[in-house]
């Protein structure tokens, strides 16, 4: 499945407004089809830093072409791109605690709980302990826009992370039930202990979280007595992998509030987790990119994965796994580095100034759908969408 392209281009007098965001991609690299056939008029660049070649973002007319202020970019200058003054970014969440309590400290019937509910495969890319490229967060953080959720790129247009992208980064199934949250939960003790049993029921002791430590500690090596304790186990377990490790902020602790969607361990998988985790991606990118906040939320690693990928020259190593390796995130993780001195945030800027076409990887996951994963294939007709 392609990213979204939407051409970037210089102004021509007499042109038309196009009808809708999505049009062709540049000559030679099909990209998501157009619902128009009448023909788009390219939009008038704004002027300031942008104008010059630096952040090539195009500004549309209305139908009836009396000038107008931006309608999709709001408070332009105010954005870190024209700007330049975003030096770091912090990844937030813990990615190797969970890792090592499944792999070292936890009971195989509590691991095919945690099977069942369809999270190993992004287990399996956590706990490696490959320190991300910051400079390439920052450069991809100055270049995305918090009213399109999109990248834009002076030649190539914008992109985004889809759908797609993120189950073929993650192993993390984007769909499925709308997930449940009870921002009181903690409250009920009578609850708690039901759910998870009651030593942890005891640390909450009526607070909304607590630190990831103390919930991991009570269930580490623990053998269940019987099915109902595996199963307060295995939501103790999921309840610290999705506030560390992909629904997470800058804290240290675990929320209660998705209590309610681990109440049957065996509709745990059901819930849409992948696109909570995207949304979580695309609100935190949101907050560094207007320099709001300077912490990474989410699975954050996936946007070096995504940009590895689809941009050639931002591979930060060599691979390590083949093409038919998934979550790709295998590929990169605890691969041996290429980057230089080089590699440091101005240089990038640069490369993502004149990034072209021909640099893009535009199938990443490949063209033929019957070898991709299931988690990965059942949601590339609603990316299309």
């Amino acid at each position: 499945m392609r990213t979204k392209n939407i051409k970037g281009g210089a102004s021509h007098k007499g042109s038309r407004a196009p009808k809708t965001t999505v049009a062709k991609g540049s000559k030679g690299n099909s990209s998501v089809a157009s619902s128009s056939s009448k023909q788009r008029r390219p939009g008038k660049r704004i002027s300031g830093p942008m104008a010059s070649g630096v952040f090539g973002v195009r500004v549309f007319k209305p139908r009836d072409r009396n000038p107008c202020s931006p309608l999709l970019h709001f408070d332009l200058e105010e954005h870190i791109s024209f700007k330049l003054t975003l030096t770091k970014i912090r990844g937030c969440g813990n990615n190797d605690k969970c890792a090592e309590w499944y792999n070292v400290g936890m009971h195989d019937t509590v691991k095919a709980k945690v099977k069942e509910a369809g999270f190993v495969p992004f287990l399996s890319i956590l706990g490696h302990g490959k320190k991300g490229d910051r400079p390439l967060l920052v450069a991809l953080a100055e270049r995305w826009w918090d009213t399109t959720h999109t990248f834009h790129f002076d030649e190539v247009g914008e992109m985004t992370m889809t759908p797609t992208d993120f189950a073929a980064i993650t192993g993390l199934r984007v769909g499925g039930k709308r997930l449940q949250y009870d921002f009181e939960m903690y409250k009920n003790k009578n609850k708690m202990m039901k759910l998870f049993g009651k030593p942890i029921a005891d640390l909450l002791a009526g607070e909304r979280r607590v630190p990831y430590e103390s919930l991991c500690t009570p269930c580490w090596n623990k053998i269940p007595k019987d099915d109902k304790e595996a199963d307060q186990i295995a939501r103790a377990f999921i309840l610290c992998l999705i506030s560390s490790s992909f629904l997470n902020d800058k804290s240290q602790y675990v929320s209660m509030h998705y209590a309610p969607c681990l109440e049957i361990v065996s509709d745990i998988g059901k819930y849409d987790w992948g696109g909570a985790a995207l949304a979580c991606l695309y609100r935190s990118l949101d907050s560094c990119s207007r320099g709001r906040s300077s912490s990474m939320g989410g699975y954050w690693r996936a946007w070096e994965v995504w940009a590895c990928e689809y941009l050639k020259p931002f591979a930060l190593s060599r691979p390590s796994g083949s093409v038919n390796t998934w979550p790709r995130t295998l590929r990169w993780v605890g691969a041996k580095s290429r980057r230089d001195l080089q590699h440091h945030l101005e240089h990038f800027r640069v490369m993502m100034r004149h990034l072209t076409k021909d640099q893009v990887n535009w199938n990443p996951w490949g063209t033929n759908e019957s070898e991709l994963p299931e988690e990965v294939k059942n949601i590339v007709p609603a990316t299309r969408k």
